[in-house]
């Protein structure tokens, strides 16, 4: 019997191999790998922070080459790897928190397993084996390439795989696999950096890393950025989509522009001479968008990366409008 502490050992050496296997589920029997305790949700929102009265306690979670089972008391629930579309590790409160994402008749359904770090660790290198990519390529990458507006001192070119599903974008190599979610992406564009001493034309991408601006730069041929510059502007364009039913009026996008640089509540009421019930309703909107977070009880809210997007996609309109005028 293999223990979780076998399961880094399981890991499928080729992604070859997982597709393989995920092809021939229907035909060969499941092979065991492991099992752990894990407390669980499922299902569970993957974009909301989990109320602590979810959690199912004590759970225990079994892992196979196709699928796991989720278990608590007298309850069963499976979840296929076939299909699996995102594997995010994150902070819930004071816990962490591994969620698993597939695409399933239309929508996202998820899990979320909540263990010790290490534990997570290791699952988390296994289940990533299983992400289905809707465009791979090969590619050189900086990840971090900046933090915080900083440049990384040394940066290094690594070589790997770029991976993107409809939630996320993966770099993977050999020895580590790096996440960026859809939902923190903030621009993407071309670019001209001097790395080493050499000028370079890399595909940029912006993003937030634990609250904090970060970027990661992509080297590969012209033609292949070219594609993959369309291709993932156009995926990050539809994941954060507003609908024309959710656009902002001008007063919301001016408290938005405000709360992106750091004027609080009382201040933004006094500059734009709006009452206490009209901010809650706007901020009640931001937070239905999933562009805004609460950081102080209803008072004071923090953008999300989806609402860091909205903004800087309005104040770089409003600056090619007055560059054109």
């Amino acid at each position: 019997m293999l223990s979780l502490g076998n399961i880094a050992d399981c890991l499928v050496s080729s992604r070859m191999q997982v597709e393989n296997m995920a092809e021939n589920a229907g035909t060969t029997a499941s092979t065991y790998v492991g099992r752990t305790n894990v407390d669980f949700i499922y299902p569970v929102n993957q974009d909301a922070q989990p109320e602590e009265k979810m959690w199912l306690k004590g759970g225990l979670l079994t892992i196979t080459n196709t699928h796991i089972r989720l278990t608590s008391g007298t309850m069963n629930y499976d979840f296929p790897l076939k299909g699996l579309e995102d594997v995010e590790e994150r902070p819930a409160g004071a816990r962490h928190v591994l969620y698993l994402t597939r695409y399933n008749n239309g929508k996202f359904l998820s899990c979320a397993m909540s263990a010790a770090p290490k534990t997570l660790e290791s699952l988390r290198r296994y289940f990533v084996q299983f992400i289905t990519d809707s465009f791979k390529t090969g590619i050189y990458y900086i990840s971090p390439a900046s933090r915080g507006g900083v440049l990384v001192t040394n940066p290094k070119w690594e070589r790997g795989l770029l991976l993107a599903t409809q939630k996320s974008i993966w770099f993977m190599a050999k020895e580590k696999q790096l996440r960026i979610g859809l939902n923190n992406i903030t621009k993407i564009n071309r670019e001209v950096r001097k790395l080493s001493g050499e000028e370079r034309r890399v595909l940029a991408i912006d993003h937030l890393d634990n609250g904090e601006m970060s970027g990661s730069l992509v080297l590969c041929p012209d033609s292949t950025m070219d594609m993959m510059e369309k291709y993932l502007s156009d995926l990050v364009e539809r994941y954060n989509s507003l609908g024309e039913e959710a656009r902002l009026t001008e007063t919301e996008s001016q408290v938005a522009t405000l709360i992106y640089s750091g004027v609080d509540s009382n201040t933004i009421q006094s500059m734009l001479g709006i009452e206490n019930n009209t901010i809650e309703a706007f901020y009640d909107k931001l937070l239905g968008l999933g562009m805004a977070k609460v950081i102080r009880i209803r008072r004071e809210l923090e953008l999300t990366p989806k609402g860091v997007k909205y903004v800087t996609d309005v104040m770089s309109n409003v600056n090619t409008n007055v560059e054109k005028k």
